[in-house]
């Protein structure tokens, strides 16, 4: 074989030379040659051709997988403003990443990028949104390593926004109590912490205003400013404003204050009380000024008030006291407003007053003489009678405590008395004396005592004239309201006169006779809750039944009720041997009743009425026979469910 050594020729000639070889270098020639031809029949077999494409292919995909990957970024910037934007990637390799600028900004204008001090995987750029009214921009970029390919694209958005103020405010500024007629004042501190200045007129309705020549504020960036707000109220109560600023939605502060009249009336709930030694119903209010000079005030309220001064000045912070009362004759409850007007406002608290208690007065006197608390009867006076009204607002019972021997016709111990009500109190010396008497008269109406001296002279010399029954109602009257020198009444026609006075209202044509039978007993049946069966003696064909009822009602030309014995109409007696029986109804369940029965003939005239029965219909008790009867029916249920049960 011929082996030959190829070696370059001198740098001008560009061709190589042969030298002949010597026999070592042929054996190396040899030795090549052969490995050569052996490699060249290895290459053929077709298992080394796959794994040399295989290896190929494993060698792509790991160049590809050392290629960095950019991030796509979104990033918000002021017009106007340069903005520092950071480019990020994603590197496999430890070694540092090349960003390159793909398409450019449209609207602005971007710098080169340089690597970040941070991470050999970032860089940053500055980008600067040029004028206009572009809302958004962006710009590409690709990144790589120094022996790798370049990636892809990333996209980073970039949105434009204008600069804004940002303005700080307190949320609420509160101005406590001030009084009406003055101004309270507190700052309102503004800042800035925008990108823009703030200018903008601020509108404030009364009571509050600025304190300040111009409703125009301007704030620059970064500024603070103090802005004084004045609240000048002219009516009390609370007061509230939303202070708004233009241009800059939801921001506002609240403002808040309440206003208070000059003149404080205490206490907030005015209750009149009763005062016994004075006999009216009265309270105490307290006015003060709060300002700092004298204030000129005025009181008034219902008509039903007095007051101790109605005008008056009130010094420099100072107070006063005006007493506030319900005088009698006026005693029922009041609900009313206490009203105090000083620099033309009006403050008003609620005033109440529970109704007088039972008060005992004297209202007047037939045939007596008073000197004091001594009553006495003029010469020829058999018997005289007093009037006692209650002057309060509360019912109570009257009870009458008569001198020894004295008697009074007709007298219901301890009957109720009402407000307003007058009980006429016939008296009647002793019958057997034969000098003149003396004694206490006490009368007690719950806490109220009225004491009295009776006193009575020695008896005339009886003088009588008999008057016919019939004549009685006609000739009563008459005697009544003769003048001086007409004759005395007898003890028949006087004691008639209280049964007429006694009894209440009737008709014209009725006529008293003492003369017809009185009704020796009464027996009252069965009682219910709402009727009472009635058991009268048989009063004879010629006499009719009459059932008297005390009742409340107002006298005919009056509204004030009264108290009267009324007749019950309607009622239907049914005869049963020597006894007759009807059925009183539409009564009230546990209440009392009093009742009166007398005789009446056929012309109208009425015996005498029998003493007062007072009757008290019972409770109705409780049905029980309902729940029995659902209780049995349970048990039954239960007992049959468990016999069907037993039987499945």
């Amino acid at each position: 074989m011929m082996c030959s050594i190829l070696r370059p020729g001198f740098p001008w000639r560009n061709r190589f030379r042969r030298s002949p070889a010597g026999p070592g270098v042929a054996g190396v020639c040899l030795g090549l040659t052969a490995v050569l031809a052996l490699a060249d029949i290895q290459q053929d077999k077709p298992g080394r051709r796959e794994d040399k494409e295989k290896n190929t292919r494993q060698d792509a995909i790991r160049r590809a997988a050392e290629i960095p990957t950019p991030r796509d970024a979104s990033v918000t910037v002021l017009r106007g403003e340069p903005t520092r934007i950071r480019l990020e990637a994603t590197a496999p390799l430890r070694q540092a990443v090349i960003f390159r600028l793909g398409d450019r900004p449209a609207h602005g204008t971007l710098s080169d990028p340089r690597p970040a001090a941070e991470s050999p995987s970032s860089a940053v750029v500055t980008y600067t949104a040029g004028p206009g009214t572009a809302a958004a921009d962006s710009f590409t970029f690709r990144v790589k390593h120094r022996d790798t390919a370049t990636s892809g694209s990333a996209t980073v958005s970039i949105r434009i926004v204008d600069p804004q103020p940002e303005l700080v405010v307190p949320g609420t500024l509160d101005f406590g109590e001030t009084v009406i007629g003055e101004t309270a004042v507190r700052p309102l501190a503004l800042e800035n912490k925008g990108t823009a200045a703030f200018a903008a007129a601020l509108r404030l309705d009364p009571p509050w205003r600025l304190l300040q020549e111009s409703a125009e504020v301007r704030l620059e960036p970064g500024a603070r400013l103090e802005v004084r707000v004045g609240f000048a109220p002219t009516t009390p109560g609370e007061a509230a404003f939303r202070l708004a600023f233009p241009g800059l939605d939801g921001t506002a502060t609240r403002l808040t204050g309440r206003a208070v009249a000059p003149v404080l009336l205490q206490p907030s709930l005015v209750q009149l009380e009763w005062d016994a030694a004075a006999r009216t119903r009265r309270a105490t209010a307290t006015l003060t000024n709060r300002l700092d000079a004298p204030l000129e005030f005025t009181v008034s309220g219902s008509p039903r008030l007095s007051f101790s001064e109605e005008r008056g000045t009130l010094p420099s912070r100072g107070t006063a006291e005006v007493t506030v009362s319900v005088p009698l004759p006026d005693a029922a409850d009041l609900q009313s407003l206490l009203s105090v007007v000083a620099r033309g406002t009006r403050v008003e608290v609620p005033l109440t007053a529970a109704p007088a208690p039972p008060v005992l007065a004297l209202a007047g006197s037939d045939g007596w003489l008073r000197d004091g608390e001594t009553l006495s009867l003029p010469e020829g006076t058999a018997e005289g009678a007093l009037v006692f009204a209650n002057e309060g607002g509360e019912a109570a019972a009257l009870t009458v405590t008569l001198p020894p021997g004295w008697a009074s016709p007709g007298l219901e111990n301890a009957a109720p008395l009402a407000p307003r009500e007058t009980r006429r109190l016939l008296l009647v010396p002793p019958a057997e004396r034969a000098t003149a008497v003396t004694g206490p008269l006490e009368l007690r109406l719950q806490e109220e005592r009225l004491a009295l001296t009776l006193a009575a002279p020695a008896p005339p010399a009886p003088a009588v004239t008999p008057i016919g029954p019939d004549a009685l109602l006609t000739a009563v009257p008459s005697a009544l309201t003769e003048g001086a020198g007409q004759r005395e009444l007898t003890a028949e026609e006087k004691q008639l006169q209280f049964m007429i006075d006694t009894l209440g209202v009737f008709p014209h044509d009725t006529r008293f006779d003492r003369n017809l039978p009185e009704l020796p007993t009464v027996t009252v049946g069965n009682l219910k809750p709402e009727r009472v069966d009635l058991v009268l003696p048989a009063p004879g064909a010629e006499y009719s039944l009459v059932v008297f009822r005390d009742e409340y009602r107002p006298p005919p030309g009056s509204t004030r009720p009264t108290r009267h014995w009324l007749p019950i109409d309607g009622l239907k007696w049914k005869a049963s041997g020597s006894s007759v029986a009807s059925t009183l109804g539409g009564l009230t369940p546990g209440g009392r009743i009093l009742l009166r029965f007398a005789v009446r003939t056929a012309d109208g005239r009425v015996g005498p009425p029998s003493n007062p029965i007072a009757i008290t219909t019972p409770v109705p008790a409780p049905r029980r026979w309902p729940w029995i009867l659902g209780g049995t029916g349970l048990v039954a249920f239960g007992w049959w469910w468990r016999r069907r049960r037993a039987a499945e």
